[in-house]
């Protein structure tokens, strides 16, 4: 009998380990997907930046200012990674606004290519961010089960 209710204890202790065990996943997938439109409002805000910029193939100091203050929640939503993405894009956005500047005032010559190469190098840069961008967000972005 002892023996009895020894394996009936056990059985009982896993089946409610196994309970707990399936709260905490229920409760984790609950929290990504109730931060899925916070991160994902980020996420756009990310993507219409760089879209901005390749087709106006300039930056826009007050499209940046919002692109800061449309991201300002990174930091609470994400691991740094995705918070030095968006520093990136807005570091390299102002440096793109700084050589259009410049590129109206040199004269022709060895200067005004070099600036116009690293233009050119930048506008590269931002159409491959689509990509980047969508591959740091998949794991932050992916409310299945399996995520």
């Amino acid at each position: 009998m002892e023996m009895l209710i020894g394996i009936l204890g056990t059985f009982i202790a896993a089946v409610a380990v196994y309970f707990k065990y399936r709260q905490y996943k229920h409760s984790k997938q609950n929290k990504r997907v109730d931060l899925y439109p916070r991160r994902r409002a980020v996420y756009d805000a990310i993507m219409g930046f760089i879209a901005g910029i390749i087709q106006r193939a300039n930056a826009d100091s007050k499209e940046a200012a919002a692109f800061l203050h449309n991201t300002k929640e990174a930091d609470f939503l994400f691991g740094k990674e995705i918070k030095e993405h968006i520093n990136e894009l807005y570091r390299k956005a102002k440096r793109l606004q700084l050589l259009e500047f410049k590129l109206g005032q040199l004269p022709v010559g060895e200067e005004l290519s070099k600036m116009v190469n690293e233009e050119d190098e930048l506008l590269e840069w931002f159409s491959k961010q689509f990509g980047v961008t969508e591959k740091r967000f998949k794991k932050y972005l992916n409310v299945s089960s399996a995520g």
